[in-house]
């Protein structure tokens, strides 16, 4: 009997991919009979049905079901067949034992050596205490070629720009530099409509510089904003729901400043009452307006002030509420990032010998008089380093990462109440992190920088994996890390 298993979502790629993988449709000969008594049923099949050249490693996993009772299964084996001898790879169970009726097993595959596009067939096979191995099933992965790669712009601690160029196969291509000033939060928006992504730096010495993407890794200076202070830190979105960019910044005398449609002169100038360190939009009430997060300093404790949209008059902006979390002593807040444009608002902060991570979030109203809602709130020992949201996960939802250094640089995931570990960097000291799909599977994978540049891939549920060009030998120190795609046009 022939039953046709549908892959369902793709549990593991490691590597340099460039585009969307479907889902694996195989056919699966569900009853096969072993010289023994036994008789044998593969309930599942899961594996890519495409891959792009470069990819690193994919995982193909299957669920076995034994349906007789006198020969317990030793062993499942993937068998690639080749013209040169097939490869054989151990599929490993994920409980740990083959001492189950139902046997979930994964093994993952060196795709990277891989260099001809097609159909790689495999097969699964079984073996038991008794008697030879038998084919129980297979299938096969469609290599393609790179459709597309995700880029970065590396800064140094000189103010220098680095465009790096994604081959899609295992590396980057520096793509020339770009001679800045220490940028305070460095973002990539298409400013001028022709749907590459720009550059926007607040250099501080009072100016937003805006940089022209003119493809292939190439920026050129366009125009500059001058403000009163020094830049702090900027944010940039769609403030008044109007399909245009307007521009926040706050300087370092104390000026939070509103530019509607990226005026040269601020549309609204506010005093803030505490030393300004960070900016996020996010709508965090569902109003389909972005409030404006700011994180500021205070004598012993870091605060979060929230702007909101006026009612009446909505071209203002003023502040409504603090963001406070019961028991929790703020000394300085490290990262401010939100999951999507309605998602929740995540704040790490540091605390005597710990790093703390707020989730701000669902039925949230800040209004003036409100209490949003915090969430969940969970601290990890160490220093905090940085705060990345992604999708990093088997379910596909944004969630976010957490860098922590301690005897060595932690990063954990935020999982519900709790974080989880899911990488330990040995060897370097990070000081920078992003995160991007380099896979093209839908779930972001994760690149470090300091005096090295370090590219980790993404296993799901399992621990990230050094990518096989990693690490990156640099002339310079890195102290921030942006992704994006800067060689292609967006929709």
């Amino acid at each position: 009997m022939i039953s046709r298993i549908a892959g369902l979502a793709l549990l593991g790629i490691v590597g340099w991919g460039g585009e969307a993988l479907s889902q694996a449709v195989v056919d699966v000969p569900a009853v096969r009979t072993m010289p023994s008594r036994d008789s044998l049923v593969l309930e599942l099949l899961e594996a890519p049905s495409d891959i792009a050249f470069g990819t690193m490693a994919v995982n193909v996993w299957a669920t076995v079901v034994r349906t007789g009772s006198v020969d317990p299964i030793t062993e499942v084996t993937l068998v690639w067949p080749r013209e040169d001898g097939e490869e054989r790879i151990e599929m490993r169970p994920v409980d740990g034992a083959l001492d189950s009726v139902r046997e979930q097993v994964v093994a993952t595959v060196d795709t990277y050596a891989w260099t001809q596009t097609g159909a790689h067939e495999f097969e699964v096979h079984v073996g038991g205490e008794t008697g030879p191995t038998t084919k129980i099933g297979g299938g096969s992965v469609n290599v393609k070629t790179r459709i597309s790669t995700p880029d970065l712009f590396l800064f140094d601690e000189g103010g220098v720009a680095h465009p790096w160029i994604g081959t899609g196969a295992g590396g980057f291509t520096p793509a020339g530099v770009l001679t800045t000033g220490p940028p305070a939060r460095p973002l990539i928006a298409d400013v001028n409509g022709d749907r590459l992504p720009d550059l926007v730096l607040s250099v501080g010495f009072g100016e937003v510089a805006f940089y022209y993407n003119q493809g292939a890794g190439r920026f050129d200076s366009g125009h500059s904003i001058s403000t009163e202070g020094d830049v702090v830190a900027t944010a940039i979105g769609d403030l008044d729901a109007d399909d245009r960019l307007d521009l926040v910044t706050v300087s370092s005398d104390g000026a939070l400043d509103i530019r509607l449609d990226l005026a040269d002169e601020p549309t609204q100038r506010s005093t803030l009452t505490l030393a300004p360190e960070l900016l996020e939009l996010a709508d965090l009430d569902g109003d389909g307006f972005p409030e404006i997060f700011v994180a500021l300093l205070g004598l012993d404790t870091g605060e979060v002030h929230v702007w909101t949209r006026l009612e009446a008059e909505t071209a203002s902006w003023a502040p409504s509420v603090r963001l406070v979390a019961a028991g929790a002593n703020r000394a300085r807040i490290r990262g401010l990032a939100r999951a999507g444009p309605a998602g929740p608002l995540w704040i790490l902060s540091s605390s005597p010998g710990e790093a703390t991570l707020e989730s701000w979030g669902g039925p949230a109203d800040t209004r003036p008089g409100s209490e949003p809602v915090l969430s969940s709130m969970v601290s990890v020992p160490g220093e905090p380093i940085a705060l990345v949201p992604g999708r990093f996960g088997r379910e596909g939802s944004v969630t976010c990462l957490v860098a922590v250094r301690g005897e060595a640089t932690t990063v954990y995931e935020l999982r519900g109440q709790e974080l989880v570990p899911r990488l330990e960097i040995a060897g370097s000291d990070p000081a920078a992190l992003a995160a991007l799909d380099l896979d093209g599977d839908g779930d972001d994978d994760l690149v470090t920088g300091g005096d090295e540049l370090r590219v980790w891939i993404n296993l799901r549920d399992g621990d990230f994996r050094e990518a096989g060009e990693s690490p990156y030998l640099l002339d310079s120190p890195v102290s921030i890390v942006v992704a994006g795609n800067l060689d292609e046009r967006g929709p």
